[in-house]
């Protein structure tokens, strides 16, 4: 505060120190009016906030719905939000309480995948038993689909009669339905009619409802429409059946859900019932059926059996086929020289790798590996004779550092050992390759005995191969007669004890709670999503809102600093003008707004003094002539010298405002080329000099607002007073203003409370782009007080009108 005090002082000093004496001549020609020094700021008004460096574009959207401004506005219209859930968790219970209750029944039953006991019936019949190798899961599954197919719901509904029973209760619902109820109520009131009238009401109205009145069902169903409403049935049935599997168990939950809770267990047991009995009829029918198609296909082959038995036997008779054992013998045979070939093969193979390892160590001249591969006596002393000389060597060549004549010696005899093992290696070489010939020879000999052999047996083998055929035919005969002939035995077995894949472990019994509706849920949820529908249909009534209610809204969507707040000067009642309001009420919170407000355009810029500013808005009737004149008027009182110019030359105010002369102002100071200090006029309360539009119309008040006459007057006011203020036309309308800002330093731009359209401020200060940097910031004018308060924006009207309200005088 200090500091804004401080730099007011010094701007009013600076705006002096450029006059001196020129001031006194000045003020004597200003009908003697005192020339009084300008006043420190208020030191009670708070900083506005400093105006960002860059300001963005105004004209674009942007969400900025923060959760604080959300919780404001949620509290400000909660009256609203609390009616709105009451109507509608109201309408919510009114709902629930006509919903008509539907009750649950529940049956378990314990399924048990099939196993074989006695006999796989597929198998019997030659099918793939998929029962048997399909997963416990699927197996489940399949009988979940099985309790929910049409043939179990046709067959309950038969067996309780349901067709019936939800005909009469639909009849009965008809009986009581609304509609009904006023149509006999109408027929009624036609036979009070006179006769004439009754009867044109019977020929074209009466007719006309009876034949949309429901009728009452006399139990009777077509015998054409049954396969319809057993269709309908089905579909009621499955919409009320819910089969599901219990956790991983396999213990299947049947449950149905009806009005009627009796209906609801009866149908439910039935259901189980119907279940394992059409089990238990699959199951015997199958077995059934196996078992008459083994039977036969017995009889059939115990003659199959019997006709290949005696077959076989006529063929051995017919050729002498009665020992085996020469077969025999020969096979043996076989078997013995097929051992001696797979050795010989061996050997020969085993000579082979021999030789072709022994002919590349002899090319490499490996002598130590050669050594090891000839297990003959006098290579093992040659190996032992190098070995020596190779550590007589090493002695010599440890002892002495020449070449000692013993060292020739030693390398002849080594060299001479090394040639003489190479002639060995090569005569052991062609040793092997004789040794491999032999094993050669031995392989051929032995393959000739086994085809021998062979012609041999396929002489003898010719004469039983249609015997082995006919006994192999006769034993597959006999086989397969064997295990239909068991089969059978067991299917008959098994037909005398089936069981059911399933039992029912738990009955269904009669609920005594309706499983439907669960009110208190409903009623939870819809008091729930009420109050979210409540709170956002007030955000959305807050986002239509077509103006602005708090400044920070405004700062936030224009970019621009905010200066303050104006408060309608009704709210304080009294018969005053906003003009003399701050004249009789100088410390009032309206007097204190103007204050901040100027304050804020000081600070704008504090490296250079803003001695001229210029008031608009964007639309007429926002009260910037109110503003400019409070705050001249204001400013005057103070102490300070200040000139207010009504530059409005279409719909100029300031005159009847201060109840003065329409002319000499500013038209002919401009046209006329009159000396502003003579047009300029007196306001005597607060000492204001103000200068009004002028008496003259003029074509273009753009050319003449934007004339160097026009930049002139305010640059030479400006500097011969400490603050010139500018009543502009708005924005919107003209472009009066936009010409006007060039010859300012700074511009207020004024937004009416709650009235203005964002768009149209949008455009506003669109028009202003050109100038915007001299735009100080914006006011939000005619603020209501009381409702404002209810936004609780702390740079709103909370400290006007609530904490700090004990600063402001009444």
């Amino acid at each position: 505060m200090r500091e804004a005090s401080a730099a007011h002082a010094a701007g009013g000093d600076d705006g002096r120190s450029g006059h001196g004496r020129e001031d006194e001549t000045m003020k004597d020609d200003m009908r003697g009016l005192p020339a009084p020094a300008p006043g420190p700021l208020p030191a009670n008004v708070p900083l506005p906030r400093e105006a960002p460096r860059e300001y963005r574009d105004y004209t674009e959207e942007e969400d900025d719905f923060s959760l604080l401004r959300i919780a404001q506005i949620l509290w400000r219209r909660k009256v609203f939000i609390i009616a709105v859930a009451l109507v509608l968790i109201t309408a919510a219970l009114l709902v629930v309480s006509q919903l008509t209750p539907r009750y649950t029944a529940e049956v378990l039953l314990q399924f048990a995948p099939p196993q074989t006991k006695f006999v796989q019936m597929d198998a019997m019949v030659g099918e793939s038993a998929d029962g048997a190798s399909r997963s416990i899961d699927q197996a489940i599954q399949t009988e979940i689909e099985i309790l929910k197919s049409r043939d179990l719901a046709e067959i309950v509904i038969e067996r309780l009669d349901l067709i019936q029973a939800w005909e009469e209760r639909a009849a009965a619902a008809r009986e009581r339905s609304w509609g009904r109820v006023l149509g006999e109520w109408a027929l009624s009131m036609v036979a009070l009619l006179p006769a004439d009238m009754a009867d044109l009401v019977n020929t074209y109205i009466v007719g006309e409802v009876e034949d949309v009145l429901p009728e009452a069902s006399t139990g009777a169903m077509p015998q054409e429409d049954h396969p319809m409403i057993m269709a309908d049935a089905v579909g009621r049935f499955d919409s009320s059946l819910r089969v599901s599997r219990a956790g991983m168990s396999t213990v299947l939950e049947v449950s149905f859900t009806d009005v009627d809770p009796g209906l609801a267990a009866s149908a439910a047991n039935a259901l189980a019932d119907a279940y394992i009995d059409m089990q238990l009829a699959a199951k015997t029918l199958a077995t059934r059926r196996a078992e008459a198609w083994l039977t036969d296909q017995v009889e059939e082959l115990r003659e199959i059996v019997r006709t290949s038995r005696d077959q076989a036997e006529i063929y051995r008779e017919r050729f002498g086929l009665v020992e085996e054992s020469d077969l025999v013998i020969l096979k043996q045979g076989i078997d013995h020289v097929n051992a001696q070939v797979f050795e010989a093969r061996a050997a020969f193979a085993a000579g082979e790798e021999r030789i072709d390892f022994f002919r590349s160590l002899l090319k490499a001249q490996d002598i130590e590996a050669l050594i090891l591969n000839m297990p003959t006596p006098i290579v093992e002393v040659l190996f032992r004779r190098a070995a020596e000389l190779k550590i007589e060597k090493a002695k010599i060549d440890a002892l002495y550092s020449f070449d000692h004549p013993t060292l020739a010696a030693i390398a002849k005899e080594t060299a001479e050992i090394r040639k003489f093992l190479l002639q060995e290696a090569t005569t052991y070489l062609e040793t092997l390759k004789k040794n491999l010939a032999v094993d050669q020879q031995r392989v051929v000999r032995l393959e000739q005995e086994i085809e021998a052999l062979k012609t041999q047996i396929n002489e003898l083998g010719k004469a039983k191969v249609e015997l082995r055929a006919l006994e192999s035919e006769a034993d597959a005969n006999q086989a397969m007669f064997e295990t239909f002939l068991t089969r059978a035995k067991e299917a008959r077995l098994q037909s005398e004890i089936q069981e059911a894949d399933a039992r029912i472990v738990s009955q269904a019994v009669t609920p005594g709670k309706p499983s439907w509706p669960n009110k208190t849920r409903m009623l939870s949820i819809s008091a729930l999503l009420s109050i979210i529908a409540a709170c956002g249909l007030a955000l959305l009534l807050e986002n239509l809102q077509k103006g602005y209610r708090a400044l920070e809204d405004l700062e936030r969507d224009t970019g621009l600093p905010g200066l303050g707040i104006i408060p309608n000067v009704k709210e304080f009642g009294g018969r005053s003008t906003a003009a003399d309001f701050v004249l009789e009420r100088p410390n009032s919170a309206y007097s204190e707004s103007l204050r901040t407000a100027h304050t804020g355009v000081l600070l704008s810029n504090v490296d250079t003094r803003a001695r001229s500013i210029l008031v608009t808005s964007s639309a007429p009737g926002e009260g910037k002539t109110t503003f400019a004149v409070g705050l001249a008027r204001l400013l005057a009182r103070g102490g300070s010298r200040v000139l207010l110019i009504d530059a409005d030359l279409r719909r100029s105010q300031l005159h009847k405002t201060f109840d003065a002369p329409k002319g000499p102002g500013l038209v002919e100071v401009l046209l006329d080329g009159a000396h502003w200090r003579e047009a300029v006029q007196t306001d005597e309360p607060s000492g204001l000099w103000f200068l009004t539009a002028g008496d003259v119309k003029v074509p273009s008040p753009q050319d003449v607002l934007g004339s160097e006459r026009m930049g002139n007057l305010i640059f030479e006011a400006s500097q011969e007073l400490d603050a010139v203020i500018v009543d502009t036309p708005p924005a919107m309308a003209v472009s009066d203003a936009s010409v006007v800002l060039q010859h300012v330093d700074r511009a207020v731009y004024l937004v009416r409370w709650g009235e203005t359209p964002r768009d149209m401020v949008a455009q506003g200060l669109k028009q202003l782009r050109g100038g915007r940097a001299k735009v100080a910031g914006v006011v939000l004018s005619m603020v209501d007080l009381r409702k404002n308060a209810k936004y609780g924006y702390s740079s709103s009207a909370y400290y006007y009108y609530g904490r700090y309200s004990k600063y402001y005088s009444s």
